[in-house]
């Protein structure tokens, strides 16, 4: 093999190194996008159909796809009914801090309390 066979090799492995890289990384980018547009779909397609998220049987992670509700609300949320016990209905979670009027309504059309609405 002549000397200028092997550079030429040794530059097609590291292009090849650097390709795989970057179809990695926008392999990654575009994932992540896909993820967050997913995020919502589930519940809205769902309220359509009329099935709601039962805020006493779902966990944390289930909860954070309700508009409105990120990780820490999520939480708070599971937390108070494990504390207190199951709510009897959506306007109880007006007691978990950080849910006021507004994002009650806001979450009301995706969530149900044990089959009350």
């Amino acid at each position: 093999m002549t000397e200028g066979r092997k550079v030429q090799l040794l530059l097609n492995r590291h292009q090849a190194l650097a390709l795989s890289l970057l179809g990695l990384l926008v392999i990654s980018l575009l994932g992540a996008g896909s993820i967050s547009r997913i995020r919502s779909v589930p519940l809205t397609s769902a309220d359509k159909a009329g099935a709601r998220l039962d805020v006493n049987a779902a966990t944390a992670a289930e909860l954070r796809l309700v508009p409105g509700l990120g990780q820490s609300l999520s939480a708070r949320l599971v937390q108070m009914r494990q504390s207190r016990g199951d709510f009897q209905s959506i306007d109880q979670l007006i007691d978990v801090r950080g849910i006021g009027p507004v994002k009650l309504e806001q979450m009301r059309p995706f969530v149900t309390a044990g089959g009350s609405k």
